[in-house]
């Protein structure tokens, strides 16, 4: 009896962090094509798993991110032990991989959590998702690349 009491104390105390607004799982290849590759609207791809620490550090970062961004752009998670198709076919070696997709192209991406470059690879990718720099070629994600001094950023990615 005493361990139900705790159980249902710490249910009904415990805050519970409710998914953005912004933010959706992609929930079969349909749903991915049409939520993410046609939005209208540039979309954080975040390839990710229930077992891995980093994804679980990284989910607050893109929702508050994308949360700040007020609309403008989407954050869809993707489950790659639920959807390994779509894994497979953004070639994810390693969770988490966040792409940013505008017009239904990649504009870029990056691989796990780095203290302050997470913040300003996101900037990176709203910059180049709403066609505010000229379109770069996906860069690799284990090239050196300068950022953006305007992002407050001097960090190499």
């Amino acid at each position: 009896m005493l361990a139900l009491r705790q159980a249902v104390r710490a249910a009904t105390t415990t805050s519970v962090r409710m998914m953005s607004n912004f933010s959706f799982n992609v929930t079969s290849a349909e749903d991915f094509t049409a939520r993410v590759l046609a939005a209208d609207k540039p979309v954080l791809l975040d390839f990710t798993a229930s077992w891995c620490g980093p994804c679980r550090m990284l989910k607050p970062i893109l929702e508050k991110a994308v949360d700040e961004q007020n609309g403008r752009v989407l954050l869809a998670k993707v489950d790659i032990d639920v959807h390994q198709d779509l894994a497979t076919k953004f070639k994810v070696s390693s969770v988490p991989t966040v792409y940013g997709i505008s017009h239904g192209k990649v504009v870029d991406q990056f691989i796990g959590v780095k203290a302050n470059q997470t913040d300003c690879k996101l900037h990176s990718i709203f910059l180049d998702a709403n066609n505010e720099l000229p379109h770069k070629q996906t860069p690799s994600p284990y090239s050196s690349q300068q950022c953006l001094p305007s992002a407050g950023c001097s960090q190499l990615l």
